[in-house]
């Protein structure tokens, strides 16, 4: 009956129901229970079966039936109790659910609708209760129309007899039981529960009844008992009459007889504990007998009922855990172990049973869990030790040792993987350390490799690795803690510059680091190359530590006087000692040459080997390597070499343990001192894995099997983020490495960061091919994107390397931003504001810096690029802002030059310089009006001496700047003549230079010269100097500083390469093809720049034009190349080739070369600028080229891996 459906009677009586359950009380008014009958009356009216008390029943039917069991105590006034008593057989008779439903309401009941009754009045009522069902169940077995096969009882019927623990107990029903031929499987039984009765015949002196009691048990599907049940059901009262069977006493006469034979007792009991909950397992009988001393105490039973007392005890071990010892002395769980070992039937159970092929056997996989729940006992230590010597007892076992040395080893691991072998649990580490050599031998040695050491092999493996493992942990755990000790050493000297009070509280104190040293040296004795799974399993615990080095002690200065720290520093150094020593001499050996190939076949190998050839230890690199040289057919002699093997055939793997060791250091160095050695390896070796990968010759990411986006193609984007990361952690960690090593060790590893840096940079486009190439779907921005993103790190924290004061090292660091600048320009990549601000902050300081006290500065030309491409970058619009003036400013003192001009401009300081930095910005502005007419005309006397003396060299320089002229101070005049290269614009630039000087020094020498006087006239001014200077206008100004600074240096000639190589080699004419410009005469005197260009350009192209022609008729030096790469820039198509035939030793290219490309198998030519070239040692030499072709020209076929040949044009 649904709750919307329900009357207002239905609800009074839940009501009702609700107020009795909360609040019990003695008496009950007829009334009321009335009430309730009716309602039970009208839910069941009209049903041919009904259910009370079972999940088919209502909340409210069930509490109402509950509740009207109180019906026979007001028997005499309730006149309806007999209809009632009818109802609830029927329901009884036809729902075996609902019979389990009333033992639990029987018990529940007590604490609600009950609960106000006494416990006598209670028990006597019960007592009544089950003699009327009592009565109703014989009278039904007895009647002359009583069932007479099994098949006819019904399964209520039945399972009524069962659950009912007092009518269970009847000798009439027992006699019914063992007589009557039960059904094998009743239908309709409830499968969820095991009623208390059942626990009872499973010991039942019928073999019958305990084989059917066994069935069903079988069916239940909760096991062990649920808490529901345990709650409700009198499990005690069957646990008590079980008991009875393992009194000392003599049993007292009772209706179910139990079994006697001690076999069939204990197997009984076993399927009995099996079911029982860890609380039943506790329980004592009133006669004082504990179950679980019934077990334990029957350990040393040495007949054949031992096999079954051990299932027993392991059963209640993993049960109870340590409440098995709950209660006992401390010497208890000794005893028990004592009775194990010294019963006589575990040898015969040994030898009875054939185990080589069983592993872990089952009477022996209880160790790990009793030594877990005694590892708080005091006799944990004793115990420990004498399980080992127990089961390492070589005469007594003979033929079973390999039993005992599989079933020890896996209790030790067991303990191992639950808890931490950190110098606390001193019982495992003297178990180790004591029987080092024993386990060791096992394990590897050559005398245990027979079948039957199989399986305790392999477990002692397993022990040996995780305890390796284990030390591992406890040394880098060691580091740690030292790295905090410093810390916290440095934070306190920092903030009042004392060093921190020590307290002897017991933490203050370093714990001592142990390694398990015994097993680590005799590993290296009996482990041999042949054994190729021993290898591994030692290389995969080598790999573990490849990161890890020799800790210098000095780094750790500030924190050297806590207690114990230096010592613990040189504990860890010992134990990597320990733990390397004697891996050189395993690998370098005969029969390593021999087994090598076979060692990388195991999973995992190769990946072990790569991160063992990072690691900056002499010992483990040169073992790695030293395989890999012996497993390589073809002769691996370097590393590259070993590097492209390990690439090429296990490529998964190489990558995997590439990305290992990168993310250790990432994580590593930023958390200790000094990293100085690791990261020289890694600079270095990834350096070799880049050319692996990117060469143009052999490279693995140009050929196509290897970019599949279903193996190693996905690695190439995540290896480029993890060398990004890692080069910018070494940049970023190298000044506070610095103070530890002496500058000549410094430079050479700054030198192979730098390397390692270009390279990366120097590749970008190859990864980015292969990560886009390797792609399923491909998205070239988004990889571009990420890419590039990668890179703004690196430049922030390379910015801090322009500080250095070592030439060399400056000038690269220098040049390396400068490319990473270009190339964000150059792909129109936006900095990151905070890197931008970061840079131009380092490139401000290096300017400013005072010069006089050391022997290196940036060059001004670097200094200016650097200035001008970041000034691009500072804002991206070029329109120049209107300023409003709103009010006056009073005159304030003469702003100073712009800084970086003076600093760029003056290396010593002097009274004149300073002056001269305090005169108004417009003074040299102001210059400008003291030439006269007569100024004029030297300055264009001056200027009519140019000539065109050798239009050969024209080419060597940049077309003339757009910007137009300005007199020059004298520092500008020294950067002039320090930037033309060619004798005959040097004295011409001389000599108008000193026209120049000479008209301006007699203008300065002339004081008494008056001023010309001006008409009035509106002039427009823009800037005032009496006015502050805007922070825009300053930003502008500062950009176009740079920029023309930029251009004077390095002016931009990108469209005269453009023009040279859009020609057709092929044409004869006398005019370049395409030519569309007239020749002019060179006047004395030029209107604009406009008028410059036209007449020059001509002239220009003209002699390029004419060079290429006299190149024709020159014999042409050419070599055969192959492209490997090919990417457009922009308009530009840029190629990388490789030289397949040997070039002379004097042949080479620069960056002003211009050469030409003819396909091998046709007439195409193209002529392409030289980007690069280099030449790698035992490779054949690279280069990279630049062409264009126009929107009008066909590609004349640049595929990948077509042969071209290439020669010098001219340059």
């Amino acid at each position: 009956m649904s709750g919307s459906s329900r009357t207002t009677s239905d609800l009074a009586v839940q009501n009702l129901l609700h107020r009795l359950h909360d609040i019990p009380s003695k008496g009950v008014q007829k009334a009321e229970i009335e009430s309730i009958y009716a309602y039970l009356q009208r839910s069941t009216a009209k049903k041919t079966r009904f259910h009370w008390f079972c999940r088919h029943a209502e909340p409210l039917t069930t509490e109402s039936a509950t509740y009207l069991l109180r019906s026979l105590v007001l028997a005499k006034s309730f006149h309806q109790v007999k209809i009632w008593k009818g109802w609830l057989n029927d329901c009884l008779g036809a729902c075996a659910e609902c019979v389990l439903g009333l033992e639990k309401a029987k018990a529940s009941s007590r604490q609600s609708y009950f609960g106000a009754i006494p416990d006598d009045a209670m028990r006597v009522y019960w007592l009544v209760f089950s003699k009327w069902e009592l009565d109703h169940i014989l009278a039904q077995i007895s009647s002359p129309s009583g069932w007479k096969n099994s098949s006819d009882i019904p399964t209520p019927v039945f399972y009524r007899m069962i659950c009912n623990f007092k009518v269970f107990q009847n000798p009439r029903i027992q006699s019914f039981l063992e007589q009557t031929s039960l059904p094998r499987t009743p239908s309709n039984w409830p499968a969820a529960s095991i009623p208390p009765a059942m626990l009872v015949l499973l010991m039942h002196a019928n073999a019958t009844l305990r084989e059917w009691a066994l069935n069903q048990v079988l069916r239940c599907t909760v096991v062990p008992i649920s808490h529901d049940d345990a709650s409700f059901l009198p499990y005690n009262q069957a646990l008590e009459l079980i008991m009875l069977s393992f009194s000392a006493q003599v049993r007292p006469e009772t209706p179910i007889r139990l079994v006697a034979d001690v076999e069939t007792l204990w197997s009984s009991f076993h399927s009995v504990l099996r079911l029982l909950r860890p609380t039943h397992l506790t329980y004592s009988s009133s006669e004082g007998v504990d179950i679980r001393h019934v077990v334990t105490g029957h350990l040393h039973n040495d007949g054949p009922e031992f096999t079954t007392v051990l299932r027993c005890f392991n059963l209640i071990l993993k049960r109870l855990g340590k409440n098995l010892w709950h209660g006992e002395g401390p010497e208890y769980p000794q005893l028990v172990f004592d009775a194990f070992k010294d019963n006589p039937s575990l040898i015969t159970l040994l030898h009875e049973n054939d185990l080589s092929s069983e592993r872990d056997p089952w009477f022996f996989n209880w160790l790990p869990e009793y030594l877990f729940t005694i590892r708080d006992q005091p006799v944990y230590t004793e115990v420990v030790a004498k399980i080992t010597d127990f089961m390492l007892q070589h005469e007594r076992f003979s033929t079973a040792r390999p039993i005992f040395l599989d079933s020890l080893s896996s209790s030790i691991w067991q303990l191992l993987k639950d808890q931490n072998l950190d110098g606390a649990n001193s019982a495992i580490s003297n178990v180790l350390d004591i029987h080092a050599e024993a386990l060791v031998t096992v394990a590897f040695a050559h005398s245990h490799q027979k079948a039957e050491w199989k399986t305790a092999r392999e477990v002692t493996r397993d022990l040996i690795h995780t305890t390796l493992m284990q030390d591992l942990r406890n040394i880098n755990d060691t580091i740690s803690r030292c790295t905090v000790v410093l810390a916290l050493s440095l934070k306190k000297a920092e903030k009042d510059g004392s060093k921190p009070r020590i307290h002897d509280n017991g933490r203050d104190n370093m714990a001592p680091l142990a390694i398990r040293e015994q097993i680590w040296k005799n590993i290296y004795v009996h482990v041999r190359p042949f054994d190729t799974e021993g290898i591994a399993s030692v290389l995969s615990v080598l790999a573990t530590t490849a990161h890890l080095d020799c800790i210098l002690k000095s780094s750790f200065a500030p924190a050297l006087h806590f207690p114990g720290l230096s010592v613990l520093l040189d504990s860890v150094n010992h134990s990597l000692e320990i733990i390397r020593s004697g891996f050189s001499e395993l690998t370098s050996g005969y029969e390593m040459s021999m087994a090598a190939s076979q060692v990388l076949q195991h999973s995992g190998t190769a990946k072990d080997i790569v991160k063992l050839m990072l690691s900056p230890v002499a010992d483990l690199h040169g073992g790695a390597m030293g395989i890999v040289t012996q497993a390589d057919d073809g002769g691996s002699d370097c590393r590259r070499e070993c590097f492209q093997w390990l690439f090429d055939n296990f490529s998964e793997e190489s990558f995997e343990g590439s990305f290992e060791l990168l993310r250790v250091f990432n994580d590593y160095a930023p958390r200790i001192p000094e990293a100085c050695n690791l990261s020289k390896s890694l600079v270095r070796c990834f350096t070799d894995i880049i050319g692996v990968l990117c060469s143009n010759y052999h490279g693995l990411l140009h050929q196509p099997d290897y970019n599949r986006p279903d193996g190693t193609g996905r690695r190439f984007e995540e290896l480029w983020t993890l060398m990004c990361k890692t080069i910018t952690v070494i940049f970023k960690q190298t000044p506070s490495w610095s103070q530890y090593y002496k500058s000549e060790v410094l430079t050479e590893w700054m030198r192979d960061a730098l390397i390692f840096a270009r390279g990366i940079l120097g590749e970008r486009a190859v990864f980015e091919s292969a990560a886009i190439a390797a792609t399923a779907a491909p998205k070239s921005s988004t990889i571009s994107r990420r890419m590039l993103a990668n890179l703004h790190e690196i430049l922030a924290e390379l910015s801090q390397w322009l500080r250095l004061t070592d030439e060399k090292l400056l000038h690269q660091s220098c040049t390396l931003i400068q490319s990473l600048l270009e190339l964000f320009r150059e792909k129109h990549h936006p900095l990151q504001q905070t890197v931008l601000q970061k840079l131009t902050k380092q490139v401000a300081g290096v300017r400013n810096r005072d010069y006089t006290s050391i022997t290196c500065r940036l060059n001004p030309v670097k200094l200016a690029s650097l200035e001008a491409i970041l000034a691009s970058f500072d804002d991206d619009d070029d329109d120049v802002a209107t300023v409003e003036i709103t009010k006056p400013v009073p005159m304030p003192k003469a702003p100073a030059k712009h800084t970086t001009q003076v600093k760029f401009e003056v290396k010593t300081k002097s009274s004149s310089d300073v002056s001269s930095r305090n005169l108004p910005a417009s003074t040299s502005k102001m210059k400008l009006n003291h030439f006269s007419a007569t100024d004029q005309e030297r300055l264009d006397a001056a200027n009519s001496m140019l000539k065109f003396r050798k239009p050969s060299t024209i080419l060597k320089h940049a077309l003339p700047s757009s910007l137009p002229y300005k007199p020059s101070t004298k520092a500008s005049k020294s950067r002039g003549k320090e930037e033309l290269s060619s004798d005959s614009e040097e004295s011409v630039e001389k000599e108008s230079q000193e026209s120049l000087k000479a008209g301006s020094a007699k203008l300065q020498q002339s004081p008494k010269i008056r001023k010309k006087v001006e008409r009035q006239q509106v002039k427009r001014v823009d800037k005032l100097p009496y006015l502050k200077q805007n922070a825009q206008e300053a930003s502008f100004l500062k950009r176009d500083e740079a920029h023309q600074k930029a251009l004077r240096f390095k002016p931009d000639i990108s469209e005269l390469h453009r023009t040279l190589l859009s020609w057709d080699y092929q044409h004869d004419g006398q005019f370049p093809p395409k030519a569309q410009w007239q020749l002019h005469s060179v006047p004395d005197t030029f209107s604009d720049f406009k008028h410059y260009r036209a007449v020059f350009e001509p002239l220009l192209l003209m002699e390029c034009w004419a060079q290429l022609l006299q190149s024709k008729d020159d014999p042409p030096e050419y070599y055969y190349c192959k492209i490997t790469s090919r990417s457009y820039n922009g308009h530009w198509l840029d190629l990388e080739v490789v030289f397949s035939s040997e070039l002379r030793r004097e042949w080479f290219l620069t960056g002003n070369d211009v050469v030409l490309l003819r396909h091998q198998e046709g007439k195409n030519t193209l002529l392409a600028k030289a980007l690069s070239f280099r030449r790698p040692r035992n490779n054949p030499a690279e280069a990279g080229l630049r062409c264009y072709l126009p929107p009008d020209t066909r590609d004349p076929g640049l595929d990948l891996w077509s042969q071209w040949e290439i020669s010098k044009v001219f340059r």
